[in-house]
């Protein structure tokens, strides 16, 4: 028996040689056990009589040894493989969670628009007044339950109250909680920040007139981007994109190496092994580290 033998990392190998070791072990303490049964007092894991006949010969073959030393390997194999398992659920739900509220936002500004004329022609300006003008048409369409409005308070912020790192491990200086931003919380615990852009630069329905920074579990750690933070950009023609497409993780600029291209990754990719091996990610290339 072998685990996991296409991964031939050091743990895996650990974990053949320990196996090697218990099958040679266990041929020892069977004949060690075939020769005890003749000595009265001749311990073993469970009584051959109250098994049926087909398995009984199978009953006095494994000492409590032999079940020790399994438990334990299974013990070892399930703490190497439980933390990636895990990993990988929470991954799963971080990019469902991106994707639902890609469709929230895309939706909200479609109805906004639809009431309102395209969003460029808003008005838009880089202050409280087009914060409180852009969310006040959206909100008809959200399903928001706490809202922290323009820098009034930072309980539903993303991040840490508005805090968050970049994938360099870098604190940002950017606050979510600051009048920069018009942040709420909806009702499955997303954290939302609106940021505007200028009137000067929302001036067509191909200008980029605003960002939607979310963070897909609130509060709870690690409130870094790309990890649990991520962003859509707005368009003037009410067109939501996910920031980062045609950006591979191997890039070595800034913005790339600090995670602000991660959105469209998760996205469309539907991994996030930027984290693991960006260097060897493509956008149309490779696109996981398997």
């Amino acid at each position: 028996m072998k685990c996991h033998t296409e991964d031939n990392s050091p743990k895996y190998r650990i974990v053949d040689e320990i196996l090697s070791i218990l099958r040679f072990f266990t041929v020892q303490t069977r004949i060690t056990t075939h020769h005890s049964l003749k000595r009265p007092g001749a311990t073993h894991v469970a009584l051959c009589e109250s098994v049926g006949s087909y398995f009984r010969h199978w009953c006095g073959a494994f000492t409590l040894a032999e079940v020790l030393i399994t438990l334990g390997i299974i013990g070892v194999v399930a703490a190497m493989t439980m933390p990636s398992l895990i990993t990988a659920k929470q991954e799963k739900a971080t990019i469902s969670t991106i994707k639902k509220n890609y469709s929230i936002f895309a939706n909200a500004l479609l109805m906004a628009q639809n009431d309102n004329g395209e969003l460029y022609t808003w008005g838009i300006t880089k202050d409280a007044d087009g914060l409180n003008l852009v969310s006040s048409n959206l909100k008809p369409y959200l399903k928001i339950i706490e809202d922290c409005g323009v820098g009034e308070k930072a309980d539903c912020a993303p991040g840490d109250n508005g805090k968050f790192k970049d994938l360099t491990g870098r604190k940002r200086t950017e606050d979510f909680s600051s009048s920069d931003y018009y942040s709420f919380r909806l009702n499955d615990g997303t954290a939302v920040a609106i940021q505007l852009k200028t009137k000067a630069e929302c001036i067509s329905s191909e200008s980029s007139c605003m960002n939607f920074y979310i963070d897909t579990n609130g509060k709870k750690y690690p409130n870094t981007l790309g990890k649990d933070i991520f962003y859509f950009d707005g368009y003037g023609n009410g067109k939501l994109r996910a920031a980062g497409i045609d950006h591979s993780p191997s890039e070595t600029g800034w913005a790339a190496q600090e995670g602000w291209f991660t959105t469209a990754w998760a996205m469309y990719k539907e991994n996030l092994d930027y984290l693991r091996c960006p260097d060897k990610l493509e956008w149309n290339g490779k696109s996981t580290c398997k």
